[in-house]
């Protein structure tokens, strides 16, 4: 079809050998390997910063159900024009959790093992050190991550959607900060999956001090948004699993083995799943 004028030249500056060319809102993108193909602006900003992970395209972006499609070597990101936003693809996604949380979600954790024990596919978002208000100085807050694209959440509908934190937000912030990033956190979310059923889990501790508290916010912000709700609040000393925390808030793996089973457990009763 007709094309703008370049915007410049072709640059080759790219890790591995292939060039770009900036044609108005599209991008070019050239590899000995793949050809040339193009992709629009967003889902080329987003690559360059991805390129040894996802390769070159191998396909110009081109439409996919509502939203459009860009297909790599090693992978795939999806734009959502109704959202704004770049999203991953994830061929299962209807078998998946997807978990947005911090150091006690991942896979390996009692969040990500008692959901696999259900039959879900952990698909684990957020990092270390963040929550509703806190970030790592790597990646942002919830909501911050999820607007700048720090982490991409899955396009279509996934089986269901967990949000799990709070125990970073003891450090600092006061409730109405909680409040206010957990509100915009779970606003996008909605309009995100309007089909899929949210589950905010709260935060791991002994039922005392700032940790129990913030629980206690999430749970009343849970109810006014009308989300499910999962309270681990009191579970180191209700199950015992204080003697298995590693440095006082964390634990090893026999801890994650003896927790997860509680979880799918309470995690059951909240969806109304039985045994």
């Amino acid at each position: 079809r007709p094309l703008p004028e370049p915007a410049g030249g072709p640059v080759c500056t790219l890790p591995g050998p292939g060039c770009y060319f900036p044609y108005g809102p599209e991008t070019f993108l050239w590899s000995p390997d793949t050809g040339i193909h193009a992709v629009r602006n967003e889902v080329f900003e987003r690559w360059k910063s991805s390129v040894w992970t996802l390769g070159w395209p191998v396909a110009s972006e081109y439409g996919y159900g509502a939203a459009r499609r860009a297909d790599f070597q090693h992978g795939t990101l999806m734009f959502s024009p109704r959202l704004g936003r770049i999203m991953s693809y994830e061929p299962a996604v209807e078998d998946m959790a997807v978990v947005i949380g911090d150091s006690q979600a991942g896979r390996d954790t009692w969040v990500g093992k008692g959901l696999a024990s259900l039959g879900y596919t952990p698909l684990v978002l957020g990092a270390w050190g963040t929550g509703y208000t806190r970030g790592n100085g790597t990646v942002g807050n919830y909501p911050d991550a999820l607007e700048a694209e720090q982490w991409l959440l899955p396009w279509g509908k996934p089986g269901l959607l967990v949000v799990q934190g709070g125990g970073n937000d003891a450090y600092g912030p006061d409730n109405a900060e909680i409040r206010r990033n957990a509100v915009r956190l779970i606003g996008e979310l909605k309009r995100t999956y309007p089909q899929t059923r949210i589950v905010l889990v709260g935060v791991i501790g002994d039922g005392k001090g700032r940790r129990a508290e913030i629980d206690d916010l999430l749970a009343r912000i849970a109810a006014e948004q009308g989300l499910d709700f999962l309270s681990p609040k009191d579970w180191w000393q209700r199950h015992g699993l204080g003697s298995k925390l590693e440095d006082g808030v964390h634990f090893g793996e026999t801890g994650h083995d003896a927790a997860a089973p509680v979880f799918a457990r309470e995690l059951n009763a909240v969806l109304g799943r039985g045994e």
